[in-house]
């Protein structure tokens, strides 16, 4: 026997292990709604049929992740869905590729209608009569939802966080084998909500979350075993999977987010290093634009005769590189009598104390481009976060991005029309630059949020812990974290409020105005008639 049949036999004794095992309780009754079933086609019982070796790595890798998390499941078969009161389950998970019938379709879509999640994984079809259909181009018919099929080797697939719908997490991206192809998805704004985008195209997903009835549907078009990424990035995607299973069971938890969509922020970058003059016609357009603009130089003198002419109708900013003196420049800032207030690097080259030290003269914002960290140093009052170019937005998660118009257009004004209808196909994506707002979205992360409940009412408290008032917040409760218990009342810091019911996602939403420097929000939920 060669290394590859041991290799193999071992696989496939692991595997039968864990579906004859599960197929002997199968056909038992879930004793909790929060149990979980993997859904395997029929035909797996003959060990050698097709269907079998195409999905038996996906199959196992998926147990291995439920035994490793301790998440209890029991298996059922396709063939018995109209044996099994399948309204029971909290959760069904389809692990891989296959096809249902039609009549397995509507089984299964009529439990979703009722209220239990979906997690699939793959390409999934549904067989009718010789045609087949993707599953949930089928399943939503009616929606703007359009299979895509790939014919790329590899795929880069970006997971952003999306906090008005779905809890937060780290974002990542993972870099998935896509052979045999993997099948992606047009989605639409409305109904359908991607994880992120695709290959750098907004628009395509192979991941995303919607809804369908009372049920609640999360898709990845690929299986663990396609993933080629590091350790790390797959430990991200692990810890998504998880808060999935939590999501989809409607016990996602307790969650703050802004109470109105972030968006990206934007700035016009003229760089004064790489013209030597600006073209008089294209800054009065560009003013005219009421956009906000940023001259940057790595030489602080060609920034004054802009100071005497624009006064603090534009930003100033110098470029900085890992050889640069921080001694000298610091010393030409505290000397200028105008005030320059971004400093940009492309790469990470400042250390703390430098940072505090470009505070002192006059700095508040560190751009870095494409780095990990965003922060806000109240004491010192300044800014760093990263940026990216603007022909980057649609599938980056930087919260700056800069459109270098001399990057873009020559000294001919006729170009700029171009130039500019760049920021207006991009509009409904991103906003002009707001500093407080960016700070605000920062500080927001930081919010400690503890819940306690008691017979009848449930407390939850928000605590800032900042030296600065954070506003316009979202609390989020999603519907199982209250046990689906009737809400007699609502009250924040003691008075009667009112309570927005999210049908669309099944959870509560509660907006508050601010909560105040080193100040804490107590929201109390009363249950019957416990006044």
């Amino acid at each position: 026997m060669t290394r590859l049949q041991v290799k193999k036999s071992k696989m496939n004794f692991v595997l039968k292990i864990f579906l004859i095992f599960p197929f002997a309780v199968s056909l038992l009754q879930p004793k909790s709604i929060d149990y979980t079933a993997l859904l395997i086609p029929s035909d797996l019982r003959e060990n050698n049929s097709a269907s079998y070796q195409k999905i038996v790595d996906d199959l196992t890798s998926i147990e291995l992740f439920l035994i490793q998390h301790k998440i209890i499941y029991n298996v059922i078969y396709t063939d018995k869905l109209d044996e099994i009161e399948v309204d029971n389950y909290s959760l069904i998970i389809l692990p891989s590729s296959f096809d249902f019938s039609e009549e397995e379709f509507e089984l299964l879509k009529s439990a979703i209608v009722k209220g239990v999640g979906l997690l699939s994984f793959g390409n999934l079809f549904v067989r009718i009569d010789e045609q087949k259909s993707d599953f949930y181009e089928k399943l939503f018919e009616d929606s703007l939802i359009e299979r895509f099929e790939n014919h790329e080797t590899t795929l880069t697939q970006s997971f952003q966080s999306n906090e008005s719908i779905f809890p937060p997490f780290e974002n990542f991206d993972l870099l998935i084998k896509s052979n045999p192809q993997i099948s992606y998805y047009k989605t639409d704004k409305e109904k359908f909500y991607s994880f992120g985008c695709l290959n750098g195209e907004k628009t395509f997903t192979t991941s995303f979350l919607s809804f369908v009835g009372s049920g609640r549907i999360a898709h990845f078009g690929f299986s663990f075993n396609k993933v080629l990424s590091d350790k790390s990035q797959l430990n991200k995607f692990n810890k998504l999977i998880l808060k999935v299973i939590d999501w989809l069971k409607k016990d996602a938890g307790i969650w703050i987010t802004e109470s109105t969509e972030f968006k990206k922020q934007f700035l016009i970058s003229l760089d004064l290093d790489k013209t030597g003059f600006i073209n008089e016609n294209i800054l009065n357009r560009i003013f005219g634009l009421n956009y906000p603009i940023l001259l940057i130089t790595a030489e602080p003198n060609k920034l004054k005769k802009y100071h005497d002419s624009f006064g603090d109708e534009v930003y100033y900013g110098l470029k900085l590189n890992c050889e640069s003196n921080v001694d000298s420049i610091v010393q030409t800032l505290s000397n200028s009598e105008k005030k320059i207030n971004f400093l940009l690097s492309e790469k990470k080259c400042l250390n703390e104390r430098e940072i505090k030290r470009f505070s002192f003269a006059g700095v508040n914002t560190i751009l870095i481009r494409n780095d990990e960290r965003s922060y806000y140093n109240q004491f010192y009052d300044i800014l760093v976060t990263s940026f990216n170019d603007y022909s980057s937005i649609q599938c980056s998660e930087e919260n700056i991005y800069l459109l270098d118009v001399f990057n873009k257009i020559s000294c001919e004004s006729d170009n700029l029309n171009e130039t500019l209808y760049i920021l207006e196909k991009q509009s409904d994506l991103s906003k002009s630059f707001n500093r407080k707002l960016l700070i605000n979205h920062l500080l927001l992360r930081t919010v400690n949020i503890t819940s306690s409940e008691r017979e009848n009412d449930f407390e939850i408290i928000i605590q800032n812990p900042n030296k600065s008032e954070i506003n316009d917040l979202m609390l989020i409760v999603d519907k199982k974290f209250l046990n689906q218990k009737l809400i007699y009342d609502l009250r924040i810091d003691g008075q009667s409020s009112f309570i927005e019911k999210c049908k669309a996602f099944d959870n509560l939403k509660i907006e508050l105005s601010k909560i105040r420097a080193n100040s804490k929000i107590v929201i109390e939920f009363f249950f019957n008639d416990h006044i």
